[in-house]
């Protein structure tokens, strides 16, 4: 398999048990194997049992894998804000290291509104987090973080998808802040080559879903499609941005500045 000779950073990764299916899920140990086959330095990564299983549980998987893995995987604490116990998983996570939050509202079944995620946003602006956020149309929708982002303007934002479904909706929100940033993950080549235009390379993220419909050496029931990698997730970008400054921004650099990467990608 091709390898990456520059440095690689997934802003978007998963492990643990994914919704859909009961044995949908992805070890710590197959989520590196994909790393290391292409080179790919280090995959932001969040616990997807965190809504399947328990917020608690999730935590506890993804402190682990990052503890084992540290130069592998950088841990997001997942938070569904309705969780009662939400805010002493966020203290424990961010004593042990987390790199950001993750929010997926509508596998949370919440809409976003300023009074359901206020808190997280004045948290993570407390423990100097970023916030990940599944942005898709509806309830949702990236222009429903306009209040929220405009009150924590020192948070960062990272909207996974841009907008899926969208996404001129998130292109527009990320030009109007500047706390606000997006991932490639899923995102219509047009629609990043507008993202390249109307907010420039330094705002944008590479992100692919890994190990979501990798090669992991097992058939992982509930996923079908064509077994895809890291080169066909880049292939976008290194054909658009014509400046090697500006893809190593957007493969990695944008990452290790935004999550304060820099100590684990030398």
């Amino acid at each position: 398999m091709k390898r990456f000779e520059s440095l690689v950073i997934d802003a978007h990764a998963h492990i643990g048990r994914l919704p859909g299916h009961v044995n949908f899920r992805y070890t710590p140990e197959e989520l590196v194997r994909c790393l290391e086959a292409e080179n790919v330095a280090l995959a932001v990564t969040s616990s997807a049992s965190s809504t399947t299983v328990g917020q608690q549980f999730g935590t506890d998987e993804i402190l682990d894998a990052a503890e084992r893995y540290p130069n592998r995987i950088g841990a997001l604490v997942w938070i569904n804000p309705f969780d009662p116990g939400w805010e002493a998983d966020a203290e424990r996570a961010a004593e042990r290291g987390v790199i950001g939050i993750k929010v997926h509202p509508r596998l949370d079944t919440y809409a976003v509104d300023f009074e359901s995620l206020a808190a997280v946003f004045a948290f993570a602006r407390r423990r100097s987090l970023p916030i990940c956020t599944h942005a898709e149309t509806g309830d949702y929708s990236a222009e429903r973080y306009a209040e929220l982002v405009a009150c924590f303007d020192d948070v960062p934002l990272v909207l996974y998808h841009v907008n899926a479904g969208r996404p001129i909706a998130g292109i527009l929100l990320a030009r109007r802040y500047p706390n606000v940033y997006l991932e490639t993950c899923g995102v219509p080549r047009e629609a990043i080559d507008i993202a390249l235009d109307v907010v420039g390379p330094r705002k944008i993220l590479f992100g692919i879903d890994a190990p979501i419909y990798f090669d992991i050496g097992r058939v992982v029931p509930g996923v079908k499609g064509p077994v895809r990698t890291y080169h066909d997730g880049t292939r976008d970008i290194e054909e658009l941005v014509k400046s090697p400054a500006d893809r190593d921004a957007i493969l990695s650099g944008n990452a290790v500045r935004l999550f304060g990467l820099e100590s684990r990608v030398g």
